[in-house]
């Protein structure tokens, strides 16, 4: 283990030592700020970005794949899945999700916490695809299918950047796919999820306080789940469907271009 890992693992058994501390020895100011220590948790869990450079080290260490590329249709699937996994897995973006439902925070909280932890990551997503596991000629192909594979799965693009484009090397195809994956794993998508099910409980809370004769509540989160209950036809899961796989292909389009580290040559 690395000094560096070291300093992380340290850091993060030091914040959950002084959270358990706080939550014994002052109860009521805990429960009073405990969304703060939960905020804190969320985006210090990566390390501000260290987790990439450990995850790094280990794709170092796993090392070029073993043995001839794959020629049969069945055995360039496959090679396909394992290097979607991979990226994933290098990514960290599982993780991310995860922690998003480990630390429940307040909408407005959450997509800060969310953007802190994700935005200190997703610029270290070159520096991941550097690995020798993910950099090597072999996984080259692999990485191509599967970024072409994306580009048809965000075939919803309202004006798509990439179509009028060469395609990018390959480091910049890993770039791509990995730093996706953080930000629609890791951000947009919980967050979305977030949004749409707490809108659906706000409006019955809304409901209710009518019902009881109080005014309905108002402010910048209310307004949010207003916002997303209207643009969703009242939380149809179709409706939602289609937004989400919108804002995603918008995603990806404009991403795939801003990680190119060769300039495009303007047309004449």
């Amino acid at each position: 283990m690395s000094q560096r890992d070291r300093a992380l693992l340290c850091s993060l058994a030091a914040v959950s030592a002084g959270n358990i501390a706080w939550r014994r020895l002052a109860p009521a100011r805990f429960a009073k700020w405990s969304c703060l220590t939960s905020v804190a948790m969320r985006c210090l869990t990566l390390g501000l970005g260290v987790a990439a450079y450990t995850m790094r080290a280990q794709l170092d260490e796993a090392g070029p794949p073993v043995g001839p590329p794959a020629s049969t249709p069945l055995g360039i699937t496959v090679e396909a899945v394992v290097v979607l996994v991979r990226l994933l897995f290098a990514s960290l973006a599982p993780f991310m999700l995860l922690f998003h439902t480990t630390w429940h925070l307040r909408l407005g909280w959450s997509a800060l916490a969310q953007a802190v932890l994700v935005g200190t990551t997703v610029r270290h997503a070159r520096h991941v695809c550097g690995a020798s596991s993910l950099s090597c000629p072999a996984v080259h192909a692999a990485v191509r299918r599967v970024y072409r594979g994306m580009q048809v799965a965000a075939c919803l693009t309202p004006l798509p950047v990439w179509a009028a484009l060469p395609d990018p090397s390959p480091e910049d195809q890993c770039t791509a796919l990995v730093a996706f994956f953080q930000l629609a794993i890791g951000l947009l998508l919980p967050v979305l999820w977030q949004v749409l099910t707490e809108a659906r409980f706000f409006q019955l809370h809304q409901r209710e306080r009518r019902a009881a004769g109080l005014s309905p509540e108002r402010g910048p989160e209310a307004a949010v789940y207003h916002f997303v209950w209207q643009a969703t036809m009242e939380g149809m899961g179709l409706q939602a469907t289609m937004l989400a796989w919108i804002l995603l292909s918008t995603c990806w389009d404009q991403l795939s271009f801003l990680v190119r580290s060769t300039p495009v040559a303007a047309a004449p």
